[in-house]
């Protein structure tokens, strides 16, 4: 039953039956790199980004990451399904498809779907983990987000 279980598990986080169940990560302590916003995204003020990969899933379908910015802000485009939950710091998201900007802050989980965009005020440093989610199965979509990057 046991196996049956971890192959269930493999097979919903899109793990190869081989890869090992499960994969541990210490945010505790954790120290991001530097990841930059790339300049034409920046609207205003100095946002520095850094982030960490955590854990994968063998195919990459799925992986999280804790990322972390100073205030400022940005316009983001999501190339795969991303869910945050915010440990620290408050930002207001503003959807560019419309609709009323959110205030998020820690404690805060918020889905925001592929092919969306959105403006980021952070009002107060943010540390995030960060969850993608992209179908190992649209090798479309996969090779658009190999070929787009960030600042298009």
């Amino acid at each position: 039953m046991k196996r049956q279980v971890q192959r269930f598990l493999g097979q919903l986080l899109g793990m190869s039956p081989g890869s090992p169940l499960p994969q541990k990560a210490r945010l505790t302590g954790a120290v991001a790199q530097p990841d930059p916003i790339p300049q034409p995204q920046v609207l205003s003020g100095n946002p520095s980004a850094a982030s960490l990969p955590l854990v994968s899933s063998s195919d990459e379908g799925f992986t999280a990451v804790l990322w972390t910015c100073s205030p400022g802000t940005f316009r983001w485009f999501y190339r795969s399904d991303e869910i945050i939950h915010v440990l620290e710091g408050e930002v207001v998201v503003t959807p560019e498809q419309g609709g009323a900007p959110i205030e998020v802050g820690a404690g805060d989980v918020v889905l925001f779907p592929r092919d969306s965009s959105a403006v980021w005020e952070i009002k107060k440093a943010v540390r995030k983990l960060a969850m993608f989610r992209s179908n190992p199965n649209d090798p479309l979509g996969r090779l658009r987000g190999a070929l787009t990057t960030r600042a298009d």
